[in-house]
C-alpha cells in the first residue's frame, strides 16, 4: 500500500499478464492461478444440480423451467366449458399474452374436446378478431430465453367478448382501459335499442 492523496491508503495499481488459459489480474501477494489449480478446485467443488439450494426463490425458478405456467387450472377449465355449452356472449373468463413481444388473447369458451377456445386474439397486427384457437398449440408456442405463453393470473372479465371486440378494433389491440370499454359498451347498448323488435 501506498499513500495517495490527503494521506488516504490507495491500493497499489493491478496488473495482468497474459497465461496460456486466458488474461490474469495479477495481486499483489496471490501466486496466480494455474490450470492444474483450475482443474483441481473444479474437481473439489460439490455438483451443480438443479435447485440444490432449497431457498424459496431457486426453487420457484427451478419449477418454472421444468414445469411451465399451467395455462388452465381446473376452475378456469371447467367454467369455459360451462360457457362452451351454453349459447351468450359470455364474459372472457381468461386471458393469454406472449411475455416478450405482442400476442393477447381473451378466451370465453372451450369445446368439450379441452382444446379448441373460442374468444378474441391479437396477433399485434392491428386487427383484433373473434375466432377460435388451440390450446395445445398455444401452449407449445417456443419464445426467446426458454419463455412460453403466460395466463395474466390478474385479469377478471368485467364485460362481455363482444364489447372487448368493439374496443379493440377502435383501439387496434387489446385493451383493458375502463373508459374505451365504457364507451364501446354504450355504443352497444345503443345500437341494440334502435334495432326494431322481433
Amino acid at each position: 500500500m501506498h499513500l495517495g492523496a490527503r494521506g488516504m491508503k490507495a491500493a497499489l495499481p493491478l496488473s495482468s499478464e497474459q497465461t496460456p488459459i486466458g488474461e490474469q489480474t495479477l495481486v499483489y501477494g496471490v501466486a496466480p492461478i494455474t490450470p492444474r489449480d483450475r482443474l483441481a478446485m473444479r474437481a473439489s467443488a460439490p455438483p451443480i444440480t438443479a435447485c440444490s439450494t432449497p431457498t424459496p426463490a431457486i426453487r420457484s425458478r427451478c419449477f418454472e423451467r421444468i414445469f411451465p405456467m399451467l395455462l388452465l387450472t381446473q376452475d378456469l377449465r371447467a367454467r369455459l366449458i360451462a360457457n362452451g355449452k351454453s349459447r351468450g356472449d359470455h364474459v372472457p373468463v381468461v386471458k393469454f399474452f406472449n411475455p416478450v413481444g405482442s400476442g393477447t388473447w381473451l378466451f370465453s369458451e372451450l369445446d368439450e374436446d379441452g382444446d379448441i377456445l373460442f374468444g378474441l386474439c391479437d396477433l399485434g397486427f392491428g386487427c383484433p378478431e373473434m375466432g377460435s384457437a388451440s390450446l395445445a398449440e398455444i401452449a407449445a408456442v417456443s419464445l426467446p430465453f426458454g419463455l412460453t405463453i403466460e395466463r395474466d393470473l390478474c385479469f377478471e372479465g368485467r364485460f362481455p367478448l363482444t364489447i372487448y371486440a368493439d374496443a379493440a378494433r377502435v383501439a387496434g389491440s387489446i385493451t383493458e382501459d375502463e373508459a374505451r370499454l365504457e364507451a364501446a359498451a354504450v355504443a352497444r347498448a345503443s345500437e341494440l335499442s334502435e334495432l326494431p323488435p322481433p
